[in-house]
Parts: C-alpha cells; sequence; structure tokens
C-alpha cells in the first residue's frame, strides 16, 4: 500500500504532527491517525471536505492558498508537510 511506502519513507512516527496540504476527503490524515497514531493537521479548498474530514475527528481547514500561509505559519512546529494530490491541480496538459 502507498500509503505504508510513504510513512516508511519518511519516517512518519507518533511524535511527529503533519500537514497535508490539500488534503481532500481527509483520507491519509485518517490513515495516519488510526495507524501511526500522530498528530494531523489538513488544509483544503473546499468546504464540503472540510466539513465531510471534521465530521471524522480530523482537524482540517478550510481556506484558500493565500491565506493557508498564514494558517501554516500559525500552526507551530511540523515534521511533515504532504502534498500528494495537490501538483495535478496547477498543472495543465496539452
Amino acid at each position: 500500500d502507498l500509503r505504508h511506502e510513504v510513512v516508511r519513507l519518511l519516517d512518519i512516527q507518533k511524535s511527529h504532527r503533519v500537514l497535508d496540504i490539500g488534503c481532500g476527503r481527509g483520507h491519509f490524515l485518517s490513515f495516519l491517525k488510526e495507524n501511526v497514531k500522530c498528530e494531523t493537521l489538513g488544509i483544503t479548498l473546499s468546504s464540503v471536505e472540510s466539513k465531510i474530514c471534521q465530521s471524522k475527528g480530523l482537524e482540517v481547514f478550510h481556506t484558500s492558498w493565500e491565506a493557508s500561509s498564514q494558517l501554516i505559519r500559525q500552526s507551530g512546529a511540523l515534521d511533515h508537510i504532504i502534498l500528494s494530490e495537490v501538483i495535478s491541480h496547477f498543472c495543465t496538459l496539452e
């Protein structure tokens, strides 16, 4: 499973704080909380996805890309920042 591989490669541990930018519906954050038991935080552009994540007990913020940098600075020290599903949204294929 790719999620297990990411955890292994990044050496994500229980004591770590992980931010998932573009966390979507929180699948990876849920995986981390359940399997690694680390502290998680997510950012999404979608208010619907934010509510879905919050209903799962995840700490996820609905914010713009511009405002997210301020949120990241305020969140304190982070051990990992994940952008696993974001890059494709910034590219166009011709």
